[in-house]
């Protein structure tokens, strides 16, 4: 009897905090992490010096283009995309090379006004796939 009745109690915590932690469609709502297989919530400060924040996943690459013409004014690219494909974390300030980063295309200086598109690239473009947010400094 007492064994029966410590199963149910505890079946009843457990299903309460299951409970407490649910809510709205989206379970990671509120949560960045950096371990998951996507890229969201993108993110850039104002200024001609913004930082890219994201949730998600590290990136191979990291570029910003022009919207009008679709070209590249800086991009970044993991160097070693065989052990760590995916080296690029949240927090990269325009113009600033992360570790474990080369340039592949020098940054230009960003026009105040002028759109822009801050686009992560996962491996291949593909693994997580590519995601770009406009953003005007």
């Amino acid at each position: 009897m007492a064994r029966t009745a410590f199963t149910c109690l505890t079946l009843l915590v457990v299903a309460t905090a299951f409970a407490a932690c649910g809510g709205g469609d989206d379970p990671l709502a509120g949560r960045c992490t950096i371990d998951e297989s996507r890229f969201r919530e993108l993110a850039a400060t104002a200024g001609t010096a913004p930082r890219f924040t994201w949730c998600g996943a590290p990136a191979t690459a990291l570029a910003v283009r022009t919207v009008a013409a679709e070209r590249d004014v800086w991009r970044v690219e993991c160097t070693n995309t065989v052990f760590a494909p995916l080296c690029i974390v949240p927090g990269v300030v325009y113009g600033e090379t992360p570790d474990s980063t080369r340039v592949t295309v020098p940054a230009a200086a960003l026009q105040a006004g002028t759109p822009y598109r801050f686009c992560l690239s996962g491996v291949q473009d593909v693994r997580p796939p590519t995601q770009c947010l406009e953003f005007t400094p």
